[in-house]
């Protein structure tokens, strides 16, 4: 399952699995997990990657959060697009800030279909 997701947990994957909300505080405590945004969690040992920070991005920003323009490219592997930097897309009447993420804002986002 952390493959699937990068290595990310949320309270509601881990409940999935039978992990409680207690017990993810208590492995951030010991070291396993560490925190990367609020109610967002990598484990420690995971390599930071591309991928990885923009799937937390967009788990951090909520949805309908979506990647987009160049992380979009890159992600359906287009060579010419090596985005350094992930790129989401956000509704128009939210915020969201987040060292290293590109943010848009779209009055349109809903009627978008996750890629």
């Amino acid at each position: 399952m952390l493959d699937a997701q990068h290595h990310l947990i949320d309270p509601d994957g881990a409940a999935e699995v039978g992990v409680h909300r207690a017990q993810l505080h208590r492995m951030e405590r010991h070291g396993h997990l560490d925190r990367i945004g609020r109610g967002l969690y990598r484990l420690h040992d995971a390599p930071e990657t591309w991928h990885q920070q923009t799937l937390a991005a967009i788990k951090l920003a909520k949805p309908p959060a979506q990647a987009s323009h160049r992380a979009v490219a890159r992600l359906l592997g287009v060579p010419t697009y090596e985005a350094s930097r992930p790129e989401i897309t956000i509704p128009s009447k939210r915020t969201f800030r987040r060292e290293g993420v590109i943010v848009h804002q779209s009055r349109d986002i809903a009627h978008v279909p996750p890629v």
